[in-house]
């Protein structure tokens, strides 16, 4: 008989202090000590710390060869082949026949009044990408009030593109209006343990390689725009950063060659994206495809009509 194949899943997280179980009741007799708000998770017990938890994580991570808590993936496309309205340049998705902003893209001051209507059609999580001809961080820090005011819920990502100066994460933060603490105050404390911004990514991507950008829930990221695309060893001297945005004057059919060559490698190299919102898709598709299906590629109610080889 053909011996029969065996596949395995494996699930590892901390303890839940859920609301109608037996360790809700039992927490005094228990001694357990865990997080008074949604998902209530277990800080420690008698007999394992919270030093333990964190050691534990680290064990099965490499034990299982595996990230139990990995970055979130690098999606900055924020170009649209075909929009006739630059002046309005988001990026949209339709989802069950409405249409939401995936990235509210910033390239110079809009009125407020545009902003507030916006901050009622985001996803979850959302964008907001700050393009190079706005600098100015008193309005930057406004529209930050304007969105997390009516999403207080919502963790999202600020993407600064091309911008001179490294961008000052404290002002901003204290303009956010998120309620604490979320989901990822709580899921986030075993990625960067202690306290601080757990629900908001900022991105820096930038051409300049004397600015540092580092610490928690921030990432730097290269913009290529040369006019040929990056080789495995421009990738491995771009090491110290942490991905890079592709966005080189270079002919759809060529790109997409490249991606075919380059997707087998995605593992080994730094995060790659594309400014095309299509290419960026194909891009996921060909290296992600397990974790984003079909149906995220194409609830934009409409389907890439470029060939995908």
């Amino acid at each position: 008989m053909p011996r029969r194949a065996w596949s395995y899943c494996f699930q590892v997280f901390p303890l839940s202090v859920l609301p109608g179980t037996d360790f809700r009741a039992k927490i005094r007799e228990l001694g357990l000590c865990y997080d008074q708000s949604p998902p209530y998770l277990i800080h420690r017990t008698p007999s394992y710390s919270e030093e333990d938890i964190y050691v534990s994580f680290a064990e099965a991570e490499n034990l299982f060869d595996i990230s139990l808590f990995p970055e979130p993936y690098l999606d900055i496309a924020f170009r649209q082949k075909g929009v006739l309205e630059p002046e309005n340049p988001d990026v949209r998705v339709r989802i069950n026949g409405h249409s939401y902003i995936k990235t509210l893209v910033l390239n110079a001051r809009r009125p407020l009044d545009g902003i507030m209507e916006a901050a009622g059609r985001l996803t979850s999580p959302y964008q907001i990408l700050i393009g190079p001809g706005l600098d100015d961080s008193g309005y930057i820090c406004k529209i930050l009030e304007i969105l997390t005011g009516e999403n207080p819920h919502t963790p999202f990502e600020v993407i600064f593109l091309g911008q001179d100066l490294s961008p000052n994460i404290v002002r901003f933060l204290r303009a956010v209006n998120l309620f604490r603490p979320g989901y990822l105050d709580a899921c986030n404390t075993y990625q960067y343990r202690g306290g601080g911004n757990r629900s908001v990514l900022f991105t820096f991507v930038t051409q300049r390689m004397d600015i540092s950008f580092e610490g928690e829930m921030r990432r730097r990221v290269f913009w290529w725009e040369n006019p040929f695309l990056p080789e495995v060893s421009d990738m491995e001297a771009l090491s110290e950063f942490d991905g890079v945005l592709i966005d080189a004057p270079i002919a759809d059919r060529e790109t997409m060659e490249w991606q075919n060559r380059m997707a087998g490698r995605a593992d080994e190299l730094i995060w790659i994206s594309f400014s095309d919102v299509a290419l960026q898709k194909r891009w996921l598709e060909l290296t992600a495809g397990d974790v984003f299906s079909r149906i995220f590629f194409h609830h934009g109610g409409h389907r890439d009509h470029r060939e995908n080889s």
